[in-house]
């Protein structure tokens, strides 16, 4: 039986500032199309995607072409020469291994930029997201794990300290939690009120909980050990 194709939907106004400025971090929404370059250039040059790609081949699922990605970049703008910048993007996944009544996304983070001693570091990390398709759901149903993982440095002791910027399958968990603490007079019901796909929902999220939730969307990606930390404070576990 042919299945109804899944419409993505939002359940807030669509209105969200290009550039939300705090401190010395710039928090910039880029358009789909700025993200599918930043994919096609993922797809050229990280082996932690051909990696993640053939995770979700054996999974037989792959992203959604037609329900465009969403995301987020937080740049330092303190930083002379150098940038540090961190780059956050969902897309929606289906195929034939989808789990049924749940909605599946991947959720790619990339952060470049140098640590305190100057030296260039990189983290790539791809992720598969699962939370119930209709809205109301708990959010502790929400689940995330790491399908593939890069990250740079120089020595085998700095590796360590490297790993611990992003910690496996904790990035949205970390978001969450911010959302449910810092938020929670503000939006707290968006987590479950809204609906849709990955990208409709956690923009849904994101519009209705305005600069808090843009404030839990950098901290969530840095875990306070690493060069990430020049962003909005770091959330922990």
């Amino acid at each position: 039986m042919a299945q109804t194709p899944r419409q993505p939907s939002i359940q807030a106004e669509e209105t969200m500032p290009e550039i939300f400025v705090l401190k010395s971090t710039e928090i910039i929404f880029p358009e789909a199309d700025a993200i599918q370059s930043e994919i096609r250039t993922l797809e050229q040059s990280s082996t932690a995607l051909q990696r993640a790609t053939s995770q979700l081949q054996s999974l037989r699922v792959a992203t959604t072409a037609d329900v465009p990605p969403w995301g987020y970049n937080v740049l330092d703008t303190s930083v002379q020469g150098d940038v540090n910048r961190a780059l956050v993007f969902v897309q929606d996944l289906s195929g034939a291994g989808a789990t049924q009544g749940m909605d599946q996304g991947l959720l790619t983070t990339v952060v470049r930029g140098v640590d305190d001693k100057g030296l260039p570091r990189y983290i790539e990390q791809f992720e598969i997201i699962e939370k119930p398709s209709q809205p109301g759901f708990n959010v502790d149903q929400i689940t995330a794990r790491v399908i593939a993982r890069d990250v740079d440095s120089t020595t085998a002791a700095e590796t360590t300290a490297a790993a611990g910027a992003v910690a496996p399958a904790s990035l949205l968990s970390r978001f969450v939690k911010c959302v449910r603490g810092s938020c929670a007079q503000v939006c707290l019901g968006s987590l479950t009120a809204c609906a849709g796909v990955w990208p409709v929902y956690l923009k849904c999220v994101a519009v209705a909980c305005g600069g808090c939730a843009l404030k839990c969307a950098a901290c969530a990606g840095c875990n306070c050990s690493f060069f990430c930390k020049w962003a909005v404070g770091c959330c922990k576990d």
